[in-house]
């Protein structure tokens, strides 16, 4: 690792960078990287670097992709997870909490397919929506987003993400309900089977501390989710429990996901044994 960010140091990639004979000027500080198969260009701050979370994903390039790589770093990544990788470090977001986001992304397009329904029950600040959007488009913007909160700050955050992240095409797949998700079957139309619902339990990020979601009106939304999913389809709830009232929503999380039929449902967690606040991803994956 360290031959890899003595390479990145002394190399003129902080300048300038050659791929295929082209030359691509880049801001001082900053490098250039080619992200996943589709090889999409990202220009990356050079602070980011000794990140945790970034050195091990340098590791994971280096072993794919060798020590001795030509011009510019190929990172092996999805580009989605990528993306939502900066974003976090971006705006200094906990390494756990991070870690299970990327882990939730992974195992959301090893679900979704092209052209799929999904729900994002708790929209947030948009990031889940953004990534759930960029999963199911294809090349005729067929798939489709029901997101909706709560609070009208966290719709306004995820329209102004979405507005500034995607094009006219593939922003037109979402829509955004000012619902809870405890009238989810209200917000997805009668017929429409959904491959994935997906919850982020807790308060807003950097919003009121003070409002958040129920035990009683997430086990209602998490029956919906159970009516409309699709054969195949997965619920996937990041639950927080270090504030007040998360640990008796998990428990009722975990209750619901315990009673579900083991013939019609395959439930299990990842939890972190040496973090006992750190958040927890339940996983219903409907057979």
């Amino acid at each position: 690792m360290n031959k890899l960010l003595r390479r990145l140091a002394r190399c003129s990639l902080l300048r300038s960078a050659a791929l295929g004979g082209s030359s691509v000027t880049v801001p001082e500080g900053y490098l250039p990287f080619y992200v996943g198969e589709e090889m999409e260009r990202f220009v990356v701050s050079a602070d980011l670097l000794n990140h945790p979370l970034f050195i091990n994903l340098l590791n994971k390039s280096a072993q794919e992709y060798g020590y001795q790589q030509k011009g510019v770093l190929r990172i092996a990544c999805h580009v989605i997870l990528f993306r939502r990788l900066l974003q976090a470090l971006q705006e200094g977001e906990e390494a756990s909490s991070c870690e299970h986001d990327l882990r939730r992304l992974l195992i959301w397009k090893h679900v979704i397919q092209k052209g799929d329904a999904v729900v994002d029950a708790t929209c947030g600040n948009g990031h889940d929506t953004l990534a759930l959007v960029n999963m199911v488009a294809d090349e005729l913007c067929s798939g489709h987003v029901y997101s909706m909160d709560i609070q009208e700050s966290a719709l306004q955050n995820t329209a102004c993400l979405l507005d500034k992240s995607l094009d006219p095409h593939k922003r037109g797949m979402v829509e955004l309900f000012a619902n809870c998700h405890s009238k989810m079957e209200e917000v997805v139309p009668n017929g429409v089977t959904v491959r994935l619902v997906a919850f982020n339990l807790g308060y807003l990020p950097g919003g009121d501390k003070t409002v958040i979601t129920k035990s009683e009106t997430t086990l209602l939304g998490m029956k919906a989710a159970s009516r409309i999913l699709a054969s195949g389809g997965l619920i996937s709830m990041l639950v927080y429990v270090g504030h007040p009232g998360g640990m008796e929503e998990y428990e009722m999380v975990e209750g619901f996901a315990s009673g579900l039929q083991v013939n019609e449902w395959i439930c299990c967690k990842l939890q972190m044994m040496n973090r006992p606040l750190a958040p927890i991803l339940v996983l219903l994956c409907k057979r």
